[in-house]
């Protein structure tokens, strides 16, 4: 029957009746109006069904009409599932209004799978609030090629306890990408492109308060039209972005210094599954390292954060020979004398010691140079207190520049310097009475590292000695210094013969009567005493003359009292 003939039939019957209800017989009242019900009576006497009633959240079709045989099919909103048939057939009779089964409902659904190209999910209980104590769970799944887009409609839960969470996926494996509790935020928030074929939403409440929960609409897009999600910024480091969509890259470098802890580069894939090719890499200042670029940085480990405890890290520096290296400190601060960094002029732990640094003993600015073109640093860190560490810039420049260090000039001597550059000499001269230990001259090497031939000599007041110039000077042993203990020191002048020896005294002091200076008037010990002196028994400018061209003094200390001793001129 069509539509609006079955609408005619069904108003033509219910006028019919309700005339003759009104009909009356003069003087009579009549006994009542068409009330509900009537029309139940009215179609089953004429063999026919009521008419389905209205499905909330779900919709009826009539497949026929209302009569014995005809059917009606029956479906629930996106987000709804039916509770019961979704068909009923006329039986006629009076039970279920002469239909075959009871007209079903539609329920909220709280899991299920959803793949419509869009629809809506629900809360449980929605219209009304959900209800407390429940887990629901919500898969959405998409045809190849195809992502999911959701939007929260509306939201609201109690805030903190009760949680929609959203997942990559078909499962909570990946993380949430996505997490709302109380309200949904702003308008960014409220949205989500899936990176793949499938989405899980999950619903959780507790068993406290309650209340209207959410509406999520949802619906299919493109795949390809979606970029892979912002890995975020390189710590330490740069990056170049082609691009986010599919077959784009990311290039990585790490700042000097720092090492690239995985990958270079990584793509953003195609298919299915819009993620990258590997997670992104970090850049991280090690314990150590071996380094040959002509520049670079060396850092404590963890800088610019703190360094771990209980650490020993050994850094080498190689440049091309033919170059030094030059390090510039840009930052250095570690606990004072208990974590140091030891930096040696060469290639390993034997070379030259350059200094020890801890504390702030080096500043911003500090310049430090190697003699060659290799480095060894050790930095060692204890159990306790920890600091940020250093950064220190280094430079490879070419040796030809570089000049030797200036060695100075040792306690009682002069020299004479030629310059500081490789081939140049300094020859040096002990003051008079002063032994030289080592080389008078030492000269600039040439080659591949520009040091001293030899270290400077030294000068040397010695125990005694044998004098033959002309003129000349005797010290007490370590002078100006106190001489030592338990000393026996002989000294002897021997000059032309045909000549005298005059002494000028310029210092004398010794411990009184205990530590003596005999001097006698010849070449031994058998020679005639001129005098025995201690204490101050001889003063500055004292002339002491011997009747030949020889001379014996014998110094003595004894185990007590030092002092400085003496200073005494002569000539022939």
């Amino acid at each position: 029957m069509e539509t609006h003939g079955f609408v005619l039939f069904i108003l033509s019957i219910l006028c019919s009746t309700e005339a003759k209800l009104q009909r009356k017989e003069p003087g009579s009242v009549a006994k009542r109006q068409f009330q509900v019900g009537d029309l139940d009576n009215i179609l089953g006497q004429q063999g026919l069904c009521t008419p389905p009633t209205v499905l909330v959240h779900g919709t009826v079709t009539l497949n026929g009409g209302l009569a014995v045989s005809d059917t009606v099919s029956i479906a629930c909103l996106s987000g709804y599932r039916l509770d019961g048939v979704d068909q009923i057939t006329c039986l006629g009779g009076t039970d279920n209004g002469g239909w075959s089964d009871p007209m079903p409902t539609c329920v909220q659904e709280c899991s299920g799978l959803y793949t419509a190209p869009r629809g809506k999910l629900y809360s449980p209980g929605h219209p009304g609030n959900y209800p407390n104590d429940v887990t629901c769970t919500y898969t959405l799944s998409a045809p190849q090629g195809t992502g999911i887009l959701i939007r929260v409609v509306s939201f609201s839960t109690e805030d903190s306890y009760d949680v929609l969470r959203v997942y990559n996926g078909a499962d909570t494996s990946s993380g949430a990408v996505r997490s709302y509790s109380g309200g949904a935020g702003d308008d960014n928030a409220r949205q989500y492109y899936s990176i793949s074929t499938q989405l899980f939403l999950r619903f959780t409440s507790d068993s406290s308060r309650n209340d209207a929960g959410f509406i999520v609409d949802y619906e299919h897009y493109d795949l390809s039209t979606r970029e892979c999600d912002d890995p975020g910024t390189l710590a330490h480091g740069t990056q170049v972005v082609t691009g986010m969509l599919e077959g784009d890259f990311i290039f990585y470098t790490c700042d000097p210094g720092y090492v690239l802890q995985g990958p270079q580069a990584i793509m953003c894939l195609p298919g299915d599954n819009r993620v990258w090719s590997d997670s992104p890499p970090t850049c991280a200042a090690e314990c150590g390292g071996h380094f040959s670029d002509p520049s670079g940085t060396l850092l404590s480990p963890n800088y610019p954060n703190d360094y771990p405890h209980n650490q020993n890290c050994y850094y080498t520096i190689a440049a091309d020979p033919g170059n030094y290296l030059e390090l510039t400190v840009r930052a250095f601060r570690t606990e004072s004398t208990h974590d140091v960094l030891q930096i040696r002029d060469g290639g390993d732990s034997s070379a030259t010691l350059i200094g020890s640094y801890s504390g702030t003993s080096l500043s911003v600015g500090d310049i430090l140079k190697t003699t060659s073109y290799e480095m060894w640093l050790w930095f060692k860190t204890d159990s306790t207190t920890h600091y940020s560490g250093f950064q220190i810039d280094y430079q490879a420049r070419d040796i030809a520049t570089l000049q030797c260090d200036d060695p100075g000039t040792p306690s009682y001597s002069s020299r004479v310097v030629t310059g500081l550059s490789a081939g140049d000499t300094i020859t040096y001269t002990c003051n008079p009475g002063y032994t030289m230990h080592g080389s008078a001259t030492i000269t600039c090497l040439t080659g591949n590292r520009r040091v001293w031939d030899a270290a400077p000599p030294s000068c040397h007041a010695e125990c005694g000695g044998n004098w033959q110039d002309p003129s000349g000077t005797m010290l007490s042993p370590n002078y100006p210094n106190h001489y030592p203990h338990n000393q026996d020191c002989y000294y002897t002048v021997t000059v032309s013969p045909g000549n005298y020896l005059e002494l000028t005294v310029k210092a004398f002091q010794t411990e009184s009567t205990h530590d003596v200076l005999q001097i006698r008037d010849g070449g031994d010990s058998s020679a005639t005493v001129i005098g025995s002196y201690s204490g101050t028994s001889l003063s500055g400018n004292d002339v002491i003359k011997t009747t030949s061209y020889e001379l014996y003094m014998w110094f003595k200390s004894d185990s007590t009292s030092a002092f400085n001793g003496f200073k005494i001129e002569y000539r022939g």
